[in-house]
């Protein structure tokens, strides 16, 4: 995987260390309201489906996670857990599990306003200081602090299920971080189940991997 490790020159000690954040399945639609924000909505078929395949398609990178944390939205930890009981996960494995609830955006009732659909691009049309500001705080406020956790080893992997709206800021600021000074003109529109791997050397973020999917994508 590209930007997964860095050359280590003689006493460089810095560890180099991926987090891999995926957004969380479809969901029901319950009809309560803002249906991108309904905290008690659960996968539906098609999203574990989607779940599994995810899991499946990346096996050899999710085998590596030694750190599991997730949104408190229901569908994000339903998300995780299929994903890992596709990998086969053990109990104690799942004992590993943080509910961060740092994952989830500042201002949901922003996010799911107006337009169900609008992406990251209508958002900076509109308030470029809110969608600067919430990358901000996701990336320093969520995955700082899985970062933190990751003391176990020289290079592991932690993964963090999201949802719509803090995974797509998160994506405009790691690329923004790393000078690409148009990131929030940019439309992601990370789907159910895709993703990104940031790669950190010590706590300096140093590459982004986006994680399609292929048969979403056209391939």
């Amino acid at each position: 995987m590209n930007g997964s490790s860095a050359p280590k020159g003689k006493g460089l000690t810095m560890k180099v260390r991926n987090i891999l954040v995926v957004r969380s399945g479809a969901k029901q639609k319950l009809g309560t309201g803002r249906k991108s924000w309904e905290i008690f909505a659960h996968l539906t078929a098609d999203g574990r489906q989607k779940a599994r395949e995810f899991a499946t398609r990346h096996m050899g990178l999710l085998k590596g996670c030694a750190i599991f944390t997730c949104s408190p939205l229901i569908c994000a930890q339903e998300t995780l857990g299929v994903m890992m009981d596709t990998l086969g996960f053990t109990v104690e494995a799942t004992d590993k599990v943080a509910i961060l609830p740092n994952l989830w955006t500042t201002h949901p009732e922003s996010y799911a306003s107006d337009c169900l659909e609008q992406t990251l691009q209508d958002f900076v049309g509109k308030d470029a200081q809110f969608a600067v500001g919430e990358g901000i705080f996701i990336y320093h406020k969520g995955i700082m602090e899985v970062l933190r956790m990751m003391t176990v080893a020289e290079e592991i992997v932690a993964l963090s299920v999201s949802n719509r709206g803090p995974i797509d800021f998160l994506l405009a600021y790691a690329h923004f971080k790393l000078h690409d000074t148009r990131a929030f003109e940019r439309i992601y529109d990370l789907g159910n189940c895709e993703g990104m791997v940031l790669t950190f050397e010590g706590e300096d973020l140093t590459g982004v991997v986006e994680l399609r999917d292929p048969l979403e994508r056209g391939k």
